[in-house]
């Protein structure tokens, strides 16, 4: 059958599927085992990766150990260095401000006040000591990628 504006069965296609989708039930959040799969294989890519740059230094720096080469590692690891040194700021901004928040408590009257206090001041804690987590494996991340990509552009010179 030829489609034409009045009979292209796209339209009634995409509001089939539509309809489907409204319909369908939601899909469960993924399960704790399935968390952890993930986990263990973002954890093999990151140890892939790194095994992979060191298999590639080896084969690079014996026979690039030039000017460019030195300062450009030196370029990457103060770069580096400058990033470390501003989640090292952030922390101890984070504990000065948890420690101010500590010493702010009024005394509690009650013990539903006194947990209430303190475990907001536990959960303040978590979310720093999760962001700092977090921004510590990005930076791990990105230099095994940017260094890989380094890596590569010196091997196709």
């Amino acid at each position: 059958m030829k489609a034409t504006p009045t009979n292209d069965p796209a339209p009634a296609a995409a509001t089939a599927l539509r309809t489907l989708e409204a319909v369908r039930p939601p899909q469960p959040p993924p399960s704790p085992l399935a968390r952890m799969q993930k986990a263990v294989l973002m954890g093999t890519q990151l140890a892939a990766r790194g095994i992979a740059n060191e298999a590639a230094t080896a084969a690079v720096l014996p026979w690039r150990m030039d000017t460019d080469t030195w300062r450009e590692l030196a370029a990457m690891q103060q770069a580096v260095w400058g990033r470390l040194q501003q989640q090292n700021q952030a922390w101890v901004r984070g504990c000065t401000a948890l420690v101010q928040e500590q010493q702010q408590l009024k005394q509690a009257n009650t013990l539903s006040k006194f947990v209430e206090q303190e475990y907001n001041l536990l959960a303040q804690t978590g979310a720093l000591v999760a962001s700092q987590c977090a921004a510590f494996v990005g930076l791990m991340e990105n230099v095994q990628v940017d260094y890989a990509y380094w890596v590569s552009q010196k091997t196709q010179r």
